[in-house]
């Protein structure tokens, strides 16, 4: 079965992210760049199947909708990130590959 990623890349410093869906997530990060002034690093992906990859990044960006900025990109703050992570666990029978050690290593990084 394909594995296809869901990520939350970062702008800069900033409090601008993108939530997306991608096969290569630094090819995506690559394309994204070309066109941004800031460096974006991704600071959490999740792997998932190409069956639950589009539900995943819709329920993502309809919980944010309200920080929503221009197309796929949100403004929001880290209470905000990890509150979206934890939602996305409540089915962990979208992920493939979940470690919660390694969430945790995450939440950890992002506050």
């Amino acid at each position: 079965m394909e594995s296809e990623y869901i990520y939350i890349i970062q702008m800069g410093n900033t409090n601008y992210y993108k939530i997306g869906k991608a096969k290569d997530i630094s090819q995506r990060i690559k394309s994204l760049q070309t066109g941004n002034p800031l460096p974006l690093t991704c600071i959490a992906n999740f792997k998932t199947t190409k069956k639950y990859v589009r539900e995943l990044e819709q329920i993502f960006h309809t919980e944010l909708e309200y920080c929503k900025c221009c197309g796929e990109w949100f403004s929001f703050n880290y209470g905000e990130i990890q509150d979206l992570i934890m939602l996305s666990l409540e089915n962990t029978s979208y992920w493939t590959d979940f470690d919660f050690i390694t969430l945790k290593t995450r939440l950890t990084y992002i506050t």
